[in-house]
């Protein structure tokens, strides 16, 4: 998947305090949420060298995964229902 199209895509996930997963080639998913109770979530995606940092945490921990976009298949984002 294009860095600028995972750019938009988390962006507008994070603006609106969404969750969704990352599905990768191979059909590993890594879940996130931007609107979890006591974590942090963040990413940074880097379209020079295509590449995408997803971290979360709390104050004790924080653990990052450094995806190649490339990699990427298809980004779910999930709508929160009350």
């Amino acid at each position: 998947m294009d860095a600028g199209h995972v750019n938009v895509i988390l962006g507008e996930a994070e603006d609106k305090g969404l969750r969704g997963n990352i599905n990768l080639v191979g059909g590993a998913k890594i879940s996130f949420d931007f609107n979890s109770v006591g974590c942090e979530t963040s990413f940074n995606c880097n379209t020079k060298n295509r590449t995408l940092m997803i971290g979360s945490g709390s104050t004790v921990v924080f653990t990052r995964k450094y995806i190649d976009c490339s990699s990427i298949q298809y980004i779910e984002v999930f709508e929160r229902t009350k």
